[in-house]
């Protein structure tokens, strides 16, 4: 079933926008869970039957209870590997030059906490127990009843807090790296931007390009991108590309496809700040290059670095003011077009864009013109900046809720199905002393809703310090994500700055629609009719 079940969100998932995939079944690993999962069962079963065996065949005979006492050391064992969980947890932090040995560091410190939480389960249902006294009758004798039976009550709680704590835990992690992405995310244009992009077209040919683009979009104006190259062909074409010589020392930097030194006027120097910049615009209507980068520009000057034959590299330098983009530019700097005679250099036309600020294209526009680009040469494609429609990490923590949901709801109802199978002898005293059928059913619901609620609280307090201790580590990796200045003194550089993101919002649902669900699920299905009582002999 569960191979069924992700081979259908595999599929569906990638419709429009691929995000998981190609379909692939581990055997091995698959091999692996499956045995885990019959030891998990066994063991699970192993307790309630050294617990039966255990009990006086004449107390189950009259039906009287044989209550579980706890062992006194046990809450102090649970204690220390709670402890101990969380400290391997963050050592995770120390570890993250070898990601292997840190991700294994961080499974083995939240399986000692899981264990040491299951350990403290009988002790935390006795203590929630002794809040009856504030809550509403139903729940007053649900949380009775879970208090005198924890022998029952403690692993379908310990389940329950299990499979939400390993939800907690990752859901922290997806989305802090979801964050880290989409603050340090670096788009190659503004979104809503559409590009007819091609590496080696002639002059007649992008003629063409944009004669079909003004025929398709009349009026709309078209933004040309001319990218500073070498001379000749004998380079691959990402090779032929000039860049900016920054002055810093180990700092680097990102482009697109455009490259980091272009050819444009005031319309592309527009397009890449957001906005009119009065003092920019002068500077490149006077001749002189806008960079973007603050550490390319000394003394008023900026170098360029022009590949040449072979190996050979041309130093370039042109007068140069720097500018700084509200958002992370598409390239380092713009050079006018009246200096590519006066320091020898070469510019192809790579690009022609239309400012979302003009025209969004409609889906239909974007196929019509798409086709008439694609018709004119085989290497012209246009392309439409639509930004993130579809996030790795939200499919994937959806799927997550999914299944821990369903795990919380099965333990909650099986557990709930016991309590009420014990409870006969109270539900038939209360029926005889006058008590309404919602009335018993109400009380039903309400002990799914102390398992249920019990154990999603517990685990989401629990999965909260592994969860933020890996995403602390994971996202504060040097190489982890890029970040944009502020101002013009600082560069666009990598930079290890931690982001830890809470799905508040998907936690504080499950702990609240969870315990509902089973609710709802154990008063709608619980038998509490009136059975007819027999006599012992």
């Amino acid at each position: 079933m569960g191979i069924g079940v992700a081979a259908v969100t595999v599929y569906r998932a990638n419709q429009p926008v691929p995000v998981y995939g190609p379909f692939d079944v581990p055997g091995w690993p698959l091999a692996g869970v499956a045995a885990l999962a019959l030891a998990s069962g066994l063991l699970a079963a192993l307790t309630p039957a050294v617990q039966a065996g255990r009990a006086e065949v004449a107390a189950v005979l009259a039906g009287r209870r044989d209550r579980v006492r706890d062992r006194a050391g046990l809450p102090v064992f649970g204690l220390v590997l709670v402890v101990a969980g969380v400290a391997c947890c963050g050592i995770v932090t120390r570890l993250m030059g070898s990601p292997s040995v840190a991700m294994l560091a961080l499974v083995f410190g939240v399986l000692v906490l899981v264990l040491g939480l299951v350990a403290l389960t009988p002790l935390l249902v006795r203590v929630a127990g002794r809040t009856r006294a504030w809550l509403p009758l139903p729940l007053r004798l649900a949380a009775r009843d879970a208090a005198r039976n924890r022998g029952r009550t403690s692993p379908a709680v310990a389940a329950v807090l299990a499979a939400m704590t390993g939800l907690t835990t990752i859901a922290v992690l997806l989305s802090s790296q979801g964050a880290d992405r989409r603050v340090n995310s670096i788009s190659v244009n503004v979104p809503g931007t559409a590009m007819a992009f091609a590496e080696d077209l002639d002059e007649d040919q992008w003629a063409g390009v944009r004669s079909a683009m003004e025929a398709e979009l009349p009026g709309v104006p078209l933004i040309e991108v001319r990218t500073v190259r070498a001379a000749g062909d004998v380079l691959p074409p990402l090779e032929r590309r000039a860049s900016l010589v920054r002055s810093c020392d180990g700092c680097s930097h990102s482009f697109g496809r455009l490259g980091d030194v272009v050819f444009g006027g005031p319309d592309l120097l527009r397009y890449v700040l957001g906005r009119d910049d009065p003092a920019a615009a002068a500077a490149l209507a006077a001749g002189k290059a806008v960079s973007f980068d603050a550490n390319g520009v000394r003394g008023g000057r900026a170098r360029l670095s022009v590949p040449g034959m072979g190996e050979e590299l041309t130093r370039v330098t042109v007068p140069a003011v720097a500018a700084h983009a509200d958002r992370p530019p598409p390239f380092g700097a713009l050079v006018p077009a009246g200096l590519a005679d006066a320091s020898r250099l070469t510019a192809r036309t790579t690009a022609l864009l239309i400012d979302p600020a003009m025209l969004r294209l409609s889906a239909e526009q974007e196929r019509r013109l798409g086709a008439r680009v694609s018709a004119l040469s085989g290497q012209a494609q246009l392309t439409v900046e639509r930004g993130s429609q579809v996030r790795e990490e939200d499919l994937t923590l959806a799927v997550l809720a999914l299944v821990a949901g369903l795990l919380v709801l099965v333990a909650a109802v099986v557990a709930t199905a016991l309590a009420a199978a014990d409870a006969r002898p109270d539900l038939d005293t209360m029926a005889a002393v006058g008590a309404s059928p919602w009335t018993r059913r109400l009380i039903v619901a309400s002990q799914g809703a102390f398992i249920a609620g019990l154990g999603t609280l517990t685990g989401v307090l629990a999965g909260l310090p592994p969860g933020v201790l890996a995403a602390w580590a994971v996202t504060g990796i040097p190489q982890g994500g890029s970040t944009y200045g502020a101002d013009t003194s600082t560069a666009l550089e990598f930079v290890s700055t931690p982001i830890v993101a809470v799905p508040w919002a998907l936690l504080a649902g499950m702990v609240l629609v969870l315990p509902l669900v089973a609710a709802l699920i154990t008063g709608v299905f619980a038998r509490t009719g009136i059975r007819l009582g027999r006599r012992l002999t």
